[in-house]
């Protein structure tokens, strides 16, 4: 860890990661990633208007939770890949997915189905953030950002804070939309007509740092504290073993385990109720 952080010439900056590292618990090949990866520059970067629509102790909070870009070359897919395949890919990595999103989220399912008044609507990916005790609703574009694309997200966000949020325990929901690309100035004027908190962020498939990511198995091997038997596994088993190893962040449990652990112990995380 020591022989990275002196890699960096800026003494802040290595001030920075070494904190992030006692944090995190970050392995070495984590630690390269975010470092080749420039965390310190992307982490609570992107555009939102939680400074409008959140208390302002609530609103930097939430925004901790944001990067701008997110680093997704470990789905291993291109800029041709459609909405439902990236959002496959960062299921079937969840673990890389979890890594990248941030700490304190728990995965609470993916196509969360609603049903408002017999129409009938998807969340992408919704996520509980088992720190801020929040809803994280996550919707994938594969396309330059488009004012429309905020009232979505807005329509999602609100409908998640109304149906599963439980108001004397959790914080206010938000929405974090995924795009290929954005104009910052546009973004900025489609969030600030919108009274529900969002945020908006590039993501990034170029496959310059690749080599920087850390291998997925053998995290799981850390993560489990033993080594097991490396065979060659799907995708499917390869998906099943990362929820399983990544557990104590709520990980394995499906949609509605989770909403109704979140529901009877809000001030606890969902996590805690997996047995």
């Amino acid at each position: 860890m020591i022989e990275l952080l002196d890699k960096l010439d800026d003494q802040v900056l290595r001030d920075w990661y070494a904190t992030k590292d006692v944090q995190h618990g970050w392995t070495r090949p984590v630690l390269a990633h975010q470092i080749t990866n420039r965390l310190h520059e992307r982490e609570a970067a992107a555009p939102s208007n939680f400074v409008g629509a959140l208390a302002r102790t609530d609103s930097e909070l939430a925004q901790e939770i944001t990067k701008d870009p997110y680093a997704l070359e470990f789905l291993a897919v291109d800029g041709n890949a459609s909405e439902r395949e990236l959002e496959q890919r960062m299921v079937d990595r969840i673990l890389d997915t979890m890594r990248e999103l941030g700490p304190g989220l728990a995965f609470v399912g993916r196509q969360v189905h609603f049903d408002v008044d017999g129409d009938d609507f998807f969340v992408d990916l919704l996520f509980f953030h088992v720190e801020q005790l929040r809803y994280v609703v996550i919707e994938l574009k594969v396309t330059k950002f488009d004012p429309h694309d905020a009232g979505q997200l807005g329509f999602y966000v609100a409908l998640v804070d109304d149906r599963l949020r439980l108001r004397d325990k959790h914080q206010p929901t938000i929405g974090i939309l995924l795009v290929a690309d954005k104009n910052d100035t546009v973004v900025r004027y489609a969030l600030a007509g919108s009274a529900q908190p969002m945020a908006v962020s590039r993501y990034q498939l170029a496959p310059e740092a690749q080599q920087a990511l850390p291998d997925e198995e053998g995290d799981h091997s850390r993560i489990r504290g033993r080594a097991r038997p490396r065979h060659r596994v799907d995708d499917t088993t390869r998906s099943a073993r990362a929820e399983q190893a990544f557990r104590p962040a709520g990980m394995g449990m499906n949609c509605r385990r989770i909403i109704s652990a979140a529901r009877a112990h809000g001030g606890q995380s969902p996590d805690r109720h997996m047995e």
